[in-house]
């Protein structure tokens, strides 16, 4: 097995498939009204697409490699510095929404509060841009450098994924067959489908271009970061000895 035959194996298993359920997930802790993990899983969802964008395309998903280092920094969960990477695949025309920047620099800030260690949000349309987000970023998850000298057939085949009768009609594309596309014709009692399709404008067989869900929209503030606990600050020396906040 070649080098480039591996990445792209490891880009549809470990990420691919992986951000497929992760993206399942966000949905599903999104209906249940599950801030902090609706915001985590759509940060590993969106995490692991890039990746596997950088990987089919003979591209490190570990290291940034800018041109005055080395190696550079690792890439983490950092959605913006992978984002930015994607887009310079000089194969690929990534064609996002245009609040995604914004979008995906939300989900890097909050996304990351597992523990509830700081103060978060959402305001309602978090979904709806996710849903949105994952469809416009996923269909560039595919091997584009299949043919010898394929200059042409990379650009047949990127041309193709940006047609504007695509995004008129997204749930009608079908750019592979990955996880999501064998959820899509399981069962209709399927759990998994069930969840996916549950209000969504990109992915199901909806005749509606309208949905119509109660919206999430809430806010919290963490323990350590309210008037009571700040005013006592012998108190919260000695909690920094029981847990890290």
């Amino acid at each position: 097995m070649g080098l480039q035959q591996a990445l792209n194996t490891i880009a549809t298993e470990n990420f691919r498939d992986q951000a497929d359920q992760d993206y399942i997930c966000a949905r599903i802790n999104y209906r249940m009204t599950f801030r902090e993990q609706f915001l985590w899983a759509g940060l590993q969802a969106l995490e692991k697409y890039f990746k596997a964008i950088l990987l089919f395309n003979g591209k490190s998903a570990r290291w940034e490699k800018p041109a005055d280092k080395k190696r550079g920094e690792e890439f983490g969960h950092n959605l913006t510095r992978l984002f930015a990477a994607v887009t310079q695949v000089k194969e690929l025309a990534v064609e996002p929404p245009e609040w995604f920047s914004q979008f995906i620099k939300y989900l890097e800030t909050f996304g990351f509060n597992r523990y509830f260690t700081f103060s978060t949000y959402v305001v309602g349309d978090e979904l709806r841009k996710l849903d949105e987000s994952v469809w416009a970023i996923r269909r560039y998850c595919l091997n584009i450098h299949w043919a010898p000298k394929g200059k042409d057939i990379c650009e047949f085949i990127v041309s193709g994924i940006n047609k504007p009768e695509n995004r008129e009609k997204p749930r009608k594309y079908v750019p592979f067959q990955g996880v999501l596309e064998t959820i899509l014709k399981s069962n209709q009692n399927d759990p998994a489908r069930k969840a996916l399709i549950w209000n969504n404008l990109f992915y199901g067989n909806r005749r509606s271009d309208k949905v119509t869900y109660s919206a999430l929209s809430t806010s919290a503030i963490p323990p350590h970061e309210r008037d009571w606990f700040k005013s006592d600050p012998e108190l919260t020396e000695i909690i920094k000895n029981y847990v890290k906040l």
